[in-house]
């Protein structure tokens, strides 16, 4: 039996995207750190998501509205989507358990979510410029993809913050003490 909400999906997919990438793969362009080492350069590089196999003339037929898909190309199709918006959210920041949550959700309720992803990241990087500091948006995108302790909400508020020179805070003078004898 299958949902509504995989229906939506596998037609979104056949609206987006072309046969070829539907039968084989595509590519999401992703933030990639070589090494664990601190130093190490980060990089933007195509990650390769495996596509539903379904052969790219029947897929072509799906688009031309010559044939209706079935239950079983419904379902590859709608399992190719939640792989490709997992892919899609780790590129754009999000964490492993939040991109896990966000993957299986409507296509219309997902981009706002990537949206303010990329939004909370462009003002970090805005935060580190106001300090005459160049960040690259690659670093900032994959530090918040592999920041374990934070989660979608919390990110508004570090990006308000994050980036910005601290306040300097003074100490109070202590007065000697002055004893009674």
């Amino acid at each position: 039996m299958v949902r509504q909400q995989q229906v939506h999906k596998a037609y979104w997919m056949l609206k987006n995207f072309t046969p070829g990438e539907l039968q084989a793969f595509i590519l999401v362009d992703t933030p990639f750190k070589a090494g664990k080492k601190e130093e190490a350069p980060i990089t933007v590089i195509p990650r390769r998501v495996e596509s539903t196999r379904i052969p790219a003339s029947t897929i072509n037929r799906f688009q031309t509205g010559e044939y209706t898909p079935r239950e079983r190309s419904i379902k590859k199709l709608s399992k190719f989507y939640d792989k490709y918006m997992y892919n899609k959210l780790r590129a754009v920041g999000a964490g492993r358990e939040d991109a896990r949550t966000y993957k299986t959700m409507d296509p219309d309720k997902i981009t706002p979510i990537m949206r303010n992803y990329l939004k909370w990241a462009k003002q970090i990087q805005s935060n580190y410029a106001s300090r005459y500091e160049q960040v690259t948006l690659s670093h900032i995108l994959w530090g918040m993809a592999h920041s374990v302790k934070y989660g979608y909400n919390d990110w508004a508020y570090i990006a308000m913050t994050s980036g910005l020179k601290k306040k300097p805070r003074f100490k109070k003078s202590k007065r000697p003490r002055q004893y009674e004898h």
